[in-house]
């Protein structure tokens, strides 16, 4: 989820309702816009993905 103007409009229980995703997939807040909010956004994907896999 993107915040706009360092807000976030929706809660990620009302993001993740509206998707259809259970508590098992990620969903984050992060603003691709900043190096920093990127790579931790992918390192959350990451270990996720790692998880998966049994790495």
């Amino acid at each position: 989820m993107k915040p706009f103007d360092g807000k976030v409009e929706h809660t990620l229980e009302e993001v993740r309702w509206a998707l259809g995703v259970t508590d098992s997939a990620p969903v984050l807040v992060f603003d691709a816009r900043e190096r920093g909010s990127v790579r931790d956004a992918l390192l959350v994907v990451l270990e996720q993905a790692l998880a998966l896999t049994g790495g």
